[in-house]
C-alpha cells in the first residue's frame, strides 16, 4: 500500500463523526466567509475541558485542507455553540491538515 494512501485512510478514520470529530464552521476574518467543515479537537493539547481557557489552556484544534484551505489568525471554528479563535495554525509536516491553537471567546 502507498503511504499516500495510508496517510488517506489514517485521515478518513481520524476525521469520521463515529469515532469522535465533530462538525464545525470556520470564519474567515478577513472575508467573513464560513466553510463547513469536520475538526478534531486534540485533548492531548491542554483541552481536557473542552477549551480549558479557564485554565489558560488554549484548545488545539485539526482539520482538513481539503476541507478548510486557508487559515489565519483572528479566524473563528465554531463547534456547536463554542466560537474558538485561531491564535496561530500551521500546516502538518504532509501538508494535510491544519493544526491551529485556538482561545474559547
Amino acid at each position: 500500500m502507498p503511504l499516500s494512501d495510508l496517510i488517506s485512510d489514517c485521515l478518513a478514520l481520524a476525521y469520521d463523526t463515529d469515532y469522535g470529530a465533530e462538525a464545525a464552521v470556520h470564519e474567515a476574518a478577513a472575508t467573513g466567509t464560513d466553510t463547513a467543515c469536520t475538526v478534531v479537537r486534540d485533548e492531548s493539547e491542554g483541552d481536557e475541558y473542552r477549551g480549558g481557557d479557564t485554565f489558560g489552556m488554549p484548545a488545539r484544534i485539526r482539520v482538513r485542507t481539503a476541507e478548510v484551505t486557508a487559515v489565519a489568525t483572528a479566524d473563528t471554528i465554531t463547534i456547536g455553540s463554542e466560537v474558538y479563535e485561531v491564535l496561530w495554525a500551521r500546516k502538518s509536516a504532509d501538508g494535510t491538515e491544519w493544526i491551529c491553537e485556538c482561545s474559547l471567546r
